[in-house]
């Protein structure tokens, strides 16, 4: 019994693992990317068309929200649901 516990707690320390390192390396790209979308859609605020730059502003902010969410929400629930390729790829090596 005492081992179940121990074999539990270290699939769970290596989901947290490969979830860190999933944001260390891939979280990377996805940030830059997400600057990078940002930025260009906030130039549309400068837009003389009003909807045009309306929607640049909210635009820019969805992306702002959704990048918020992939790099804090999604690991959260990797570590937390625990789905079946989630845990092989841990068990097999391929990440953490």
């Amino acid at each position: 019994m005492a081992e179940g516990k121990q074999l539990s707690a270290l699939e769970e320390a290596m989901q947290s693992k490969a979830a860190l390192l999933g944001l260390a390396t891939s979280g990377k790209a996805v940030t830059f990317t997400a600057i990078t979308l940002v930025m260009a859609t906030l130039l549309w605020a400068f837009s003389n068309i009003r909807f045009c730059s309306e929607m640049g502003l909210l635009l820019a902010l969805w992306m702002g929200i959704s990048f918020f969410g992939s790099c804090t929400f999604v690991p959260a629930l990797l570590v937390l649901m625990k789905p079946k390729f989630f845990l092989r790829a841990a068990e097999e090596g391929i990440i953490g």
